[in-house]
């Protein structure tokens, strides 16, 4: 379950640097492999040069705020939204890498560490995995660790919720919350004294373009009534869709530390609402955003030509451009589905911050 330890990193090293993925992902990116990694520490040192050129390479531009909400000798439990398999939490530790700071532990399910090289990869760098399929003793298991490792001075990054906001929802799975508190049970110590000393703070990440939205578009279609409720993950989908996210265009993203929870908050309800608000509110809304809101509420067909004339009345607007150019890339029945992913980031913040809506 948990990640590699410094004589661990030694031990995979090989596996990972003589990977065919790996040789071909760093030539790409301008990056000599070491001929050793002897360490965490050396490894780490390497993945925040690896995030540094995947930022140059794919994206217009990467900001961050938020991080004078912490303080740097101190530990906590960062509750993120889902929208990345990699960078979601790479970004959060390729920030603290460049500040000097310690990085958290990062939550991965074990879904994806099946194949031995991302195993390795992913443990090395501070990943421990979180079964996707097991039942109580599992999530036992997990509230344990994260207990422990809090107790001992660690900061934790988890997702809010088991896999990624596909459809632009931003909301965290109570489940989640209720797994915190399950190894305290047995315990004297209340819900909400547990949850005060978790020292929880939300993280909200946002990408212009998601590279991912395609799949996403279409798997949301596979198991809605109309694409006939039929969805199977195909065999390396995962894979693939860390390798889009990695490598393909993504725009502007912004990341927003939030500040710690503060509070008596007695019911998992009260810490998801708490979460929620910061994340929803902190999300950076883009222009792609509000088009796709635009679109959504004007009802208009997606067909092609309706799309055509759509971009030719706001013709002056190149991010409008830009979201029909992407909407056309997407199989006709799949759009709604595109559509409303972009949407929702806009619909759900109008409840915390009506005035952040506006036309295209």
């Amino acid at each position: 379950m948990r990640p590699f330890n410094d004589e661990e990193v030694a031990q995979h090293w090989q596996l990972i640097a003589q990977h065919p993925s790996f040789k071909v992902a760093c030539l790409s990116l301008g990056i000599s492999i070491p001929e050793t990694i002897d360490s965490v520490a050396s490894f780490q040192a390497l993945a925040k040069e690896v995030v540094g050129h995947i930022l140059e390479r794919s994206t217009r531009s990467f900001s961050y705020t938020g991080l004078d909400n912490l303080v740097e000798c101190e530990s906590y439990l960062f509750v993120s939204n889902h929208r990345d398999i990699f960078l979601d939490s790479a970004l959060l530790g390729y920030i603290f890498l460049k500040h000097g700071w310690a990085t958290p532990q990062m939550a991965v399910g074990d879904n994806l560490l099946k194949d031995p090289f991302v195993n390795a990869l992913m443990r090395s760098n501070k990943c421990f995995a979180v079964s996707r399929s097991g039942g109580g003793k599992s999530l036992y298991a997990l509230s344990s660790y994260i207990a422990q490792r809090r107790s001992a001075g660690h900061s934790i990054w988890i997702a809010q919720k088991g896999g990624r906001s596909k459809d632009g929802h931003d909301f965290t799975d109570l489940k989640l919350i209720k797994m915190l508190y399950l190894s305290q049970l047995r315990g004297k110590k209340s819900f909400a004294d547990h949850i005060r000393e978790l020292r929880i703070v939300p993280v909200s990440v946002s990408y212009e373009w998601d590279p991912c939205d395609l799949m996403k578009a279409k798997e949301l279609y596979l198991r809605s009534p109309e694409g006939g409720s039929n969805y199977a993950k195909a065999p390396g989908e995962d894979i693939e869709s860390m390798k889009k996210g990695i490598t393909e265009p993504k725009g502007k993203i912004a990341l927003v530390i939030g500040t710690p929870l503060e509070g008596m908050l007695e019911t998992p309800e009260l810490v998801a609402a708490k979460i929620d608000k910061q994340i929803i509110t902190n999300y950076r809304l883009r222009p792609c955003n509000r088009v796709a809101l635009h679109l959504l509420e004007s009802q208009l067909a997606l067909d092609n030509n309706s799309l055509n004339a759509y971009a030719a009345v706001h013709d002056g607007t190149s991010s409008c451009k830009a979201f029909v150019r992407r909407l056309q890339s997407c199989t006709l029945e799949h759009r709604p589905f595109l559509l409303r992913m972009y949407a929702n980031p806009v619909i759900n913040q109008r409840r915390y911050a009506p005035q952040s809506v506006s036309q295209p």
